[in-house]
């Protein structure tokens, strides 16, 4: 009888470390993706059926959420505000768009312009930010 009592509590404090250890391994700090960041815009689609448009070389176009309530998008000479609202399942809205002046910048930076207004989605990696409209216009990003 006292080798079946010491043998349950061993197994007792057997599941209970197994569990313990299982415990801080699963809460382990991954790292945190924070959206607020700054991207970097890599490619656009401006088409469903167009192939990808890179920026021309040394050409920077920067995003930045702000609060995840409102962004600045710089192109060529101009930059762009306004209000984001990230909805779930991950749809996104961009609303109150207005441009410094949109006259001086390139057919890519205004695109990209274009693009932005109309996107509803959002996938978001480590690295990387993907918006999209619902008639698949593509806006790829990297995380800067």
């Amino acid at each position: 009888m006292k080798t079946d009592i010491k043998t349950t509590k061993m197994k007792i404090q057997t599941t209970l470390l197994s569990l313990l250890i299982l415990m801080v391994i699963g809460c382990s700090k991954e790292k945190q993706i924070v959206i607020e960041n700054n991207w970097q815009v890599e490619s656009i689609k401006v088409h469903a059926d167009s192939a990808l448009q890179y920026p021309a070389q040394g050409k920077i176009y920067t995003l930045t959420f702000e609060d995840k309530k409102s962004y600045v998008k710089k192109l060529d000479v101009n930059k762009c505000s306004g209000k984001v609202k990230f909805k779930s399942n991950n749809s996104i809205d961009f609303t109150d768009t207005g441009c410094t002046e949109i006259c001086c910048d390139s057919d890519f930076a205004t695109n990209i312009v274009y693009i932005l207004i109309d996107v509803e989605k959002y996938q978001l990696t480590d690295t990387t930010l993907i918006l999209t409209t619902n008639s698949n216009k593509i806006i790829n990003l990297k995380e800067i």
